[in-house]
C-alpha cells in the first residue's frame, strides 16, 4: 500500500476514534452538585468515510500540504458499557491539517439505559481532536428536547478520551454527569 493510501486509511481510523469519543457523551445520573465521574467505556467504528476531497496531498507523507485543509464526512456505530449502557449511531464532519491533526463535530443518537435514570433515547453533540499518534480527546453534551422514554428530560455534559486502533475501531472512556 503506498503512503497516500495508508494515510487515507489512517484518516478513516482517526475519524472513527473521534466519533467514538462523541458517542461517549452519555453518563449516569448524579445530583446537580456532583462532580464528573466515569460513565462508560466505549468501542466504536469502523466508520464509513463518505468523503475525502483532498487533491493537494504531500506525496511523501500523505497529509495535506502546508496551508491546505481537507474536509469530509463520515458515520459509524458505537457501543457503551457501564452506568451508561447501550448503542448509538453517529454522523460527523471532519477536517485534517498538514500536521496530521483531525478535528470533528458529531451528532449521535443513543438508545439504551442510564443508571439511576432508566431507558430511552438521547442525542449527543460533541467535538473531538485526534492527534497523529491516533489518541483523541473531546467534549460532549446532551442536546435538550431530543430525549425519549425515561431519558426525555435528561441533561448532561462531559469529556471523553481514547485511541484509534489499527483495525479502524476506537476505544476509550467518557466522563461527565447526566441528570434526569
Amino acid at each position: 500500500m503506498n503512503r497516500t493510501l495508508l494515510r487515507r486509511s489512517v484518516i478513516g481510523v482517526f475519524l472513527a476514534a473521534g466519533l467514538v469519543g462523541s458517542a461517549l457523551a452519555q453518563a449516569s445520573t448524579q445530583s446537580s452538585g456532583a462532580g464528573s465521574r466515569t460513565l462508560a467505556t466505549f468501542t466504536s467504528g469502523p466508520d464509513n468515510i463518505t468523503g475525502l476531497p483532498c487533491p493537494n496531498l504531500d506525496a511523501n507523507t500523505g497529509l495535506p500540504k502546508p496551508g491546505t485543509v481537507c474536509i469530509g464526512t463520515g458515520d459509524g456505530p458505537q457501543v457503551y458499557k457501564g452506568p451508561l449502557h447501550g448503542s448509538s449511531h453517529y454522523t460527523y464532519g471532519w477536517a485534517i491539517n498538514s500536521r496530521g491533526q483531525f478535528e470533528a463535530e458529531f451528532a449521535e443518537s443513543f438508545h439504551g439505559r442510564v443508571e439511576g435514570c432508566g431507558s430511552g433515547r438521547l442525542v449527543f453533540r460533541s467535538t473531538s481532536l485526534t492527534e497523529p499518534d491516533l489518541s483523541f480527546v473531546g467534549h460532549w453534551e446532551i442536546v435538550p428536547g431530543f430525549g425519549g422514554g425515561e431519558l426525555r428530560n435528561a441533561s448532561g455534559h462531559g469529556t471523553f478520551e481514547g485511541r484509534i486502533r489499527a483495525d479502524g475501531t476506537a476505544t476509550g472512556q467518557t466522563k461527565g454527569r447526566i441528570t434526569c
